[in-house]
């Protein structure tokens, strides 16, 4: 039997999002936590979704539900940039 993961991980470190593209099932939820020096944001390059400022050990956590790919940059280092890919739920129909 698979584990249901409700929640995937980046972590912010070294002015990166790490790992920088993660793919989750619609509902399910991506926790970003800094670990850099510095403050940054989660900011939806379609502005579907905005941490504001995450402070040095300080967690977001967005819930995605529906499918699609989504960027996203930290709006106070615009160099710094990933993406979410969500796909939809399988079915267990039989």
């Amino acid at each position: 039997m698979i584990p249901l993961v409700l929640a995937v991980t980046v972590a912010i470190g070294d002015f990166k999002y790490q790992p920088a593209a993660v793919t989750v099932t619609a509902g399910q939820s991506v926790r970003f936590v800094n670990r850099d020096q510095e403050a940054h944001t989660i900011t939806a390059s379609d502005g579907s979704f905005d941490s504001a400022g995450v402070d040095t050990g300080g967690a977001w956590t967005h819930r995605f539900d529906k499918p699609g790919r989504y960027t996203y940059y930290c709006e106070l280092h615009p160099y710094m940039k990933g993406t979410i890919i969500v796909i939809a739920p399988r079915s267990h129909k039989k």
